[in-house]
């Protein structure tokens, strides 16, 4: 992994964090981005527990900084060249008030808007996009 690389935590059992993944990979160029499923992972990683994970996704940094939710997109979209005008977008003033509690809705509810691609099974299996 190139140490400029960045992870990108990702529910692989909700069927709308799959297809968001899969479109931004495309985007992901420069490979700047480790795209892991959160069922792929044995124990966290530092500063995060399976709760977190399972609650929103995560961007960490090259550095070991963790960000959550509408801060990992924005931090995430600056990442990929060819959306970095969409992540400047959310650094306007302002910008976070809407979409901080606009992403803890769509991270609640999921599984409703999306489907569980394994219904009823633990969250801790081996899985992803490969």
């Amino acid at each position: 992994m190139n140490p400029q690389t960045w992870t990108f935590y990702y529910d692989a059992d909700c069927g709308m964090c799959s297809a968001v993944v899969r479109w931004l990979r495309r985007f992901d160029t420069r490979e700047r981005i480790a795209w892991t499923a959160i069922q792929s992972l044995d124990t966290p990683p530092h500063g995060l527990t399976h709760a977190d994970l399972e609650a929103a996704a995560y961007l960490t940094g090259a550095q070991g900084d963790n960000h959550e939710g509408f801060f990992a997109f924005r931090k995430l979209l600056l990442r990929l060249p060819l959306l970095s005008p969409l992540g400047a977008l959310m650094w306007i003033p302002g910008a976070r008030f809407i979409g901080v509690p606009a992403y803890r809705w769509v991270a609640r509810n999921r599984y409703r808007i999306s489907g569980c691609r394994v219904p009823g099974i633990g969250r801790h299996t081996k899985g992803g996009l490969d």
